[in-house]
């Protein structure tokens, strides 16, 4: 028999592994807003599409939220980016009696296919259902504008 040949004797533990501690940069979050399709009323399940924001549009409804904002002075003082409930009971009875003019304003400018019978019977939840996103989209829109503007125009 042929006698084996000896074999390297191979280390029975793992080295000691180091552990380094890297720091990875952390991007901000970002948010995108993504507006939908088709709009479901809480009232009547309805599905009413969101409306496509060309400039004409786009234009009457920033008309339009800025008298409100000339009628609703108080809205100024609002930080729409972090805006909680609670932040409008200040100025609840002005909003009570001045903005639903404008409501159904921009919800008519905006949804068209709403008729008259479908405004009546909207409910609260409808009305901010319908509006938020219309109010994303809109701010959306300006910031992109905003930041193409920018990137073309030469700082001093």
């Amino acid at each position: 028999m042929p006698k084996a040949t000896p074999t390297k004797e191979e280390p029975t533990e793992a080295p000691d592994a180091v552990a380094v501690e890297e720091e990875v940069p952390v991007e901000p979050e970002l948010d995108v807003f993504v507006p939908p399709d088709e709009i479901e009323l809480a009232s009547n399940g309805k599905k009413i599409p969101f409306p496509k924001l060309k400039w004409q549009l786009q234009a009457k409804i920033l008309q339009t939220f800025g008298e409100l904002v000339r009628d609703v002075p108080e809205f100024k003082k609002l930080d729409f980016m972090k805006l909680q409930p609670t932040d409008f009971l200040p100025i609840m009875q002005d909003i009570l009696m001045i903005v639903p003019g404008y409501v159904d304003r921009l919800l008519g400018l905006a949804y068209p296919s709403l008729t008259d019978k479908d405004l009546a019977d909207l409910e609260t939840a409808d009305v901010a259902d319908l509006l938020i996103p219309l109010f994303y989209a809109e701010g959306a829109d300006l910031l992109t504008l905003m930041g193409k503007v920018s990137g073309r125009m030469s700082t001093p």
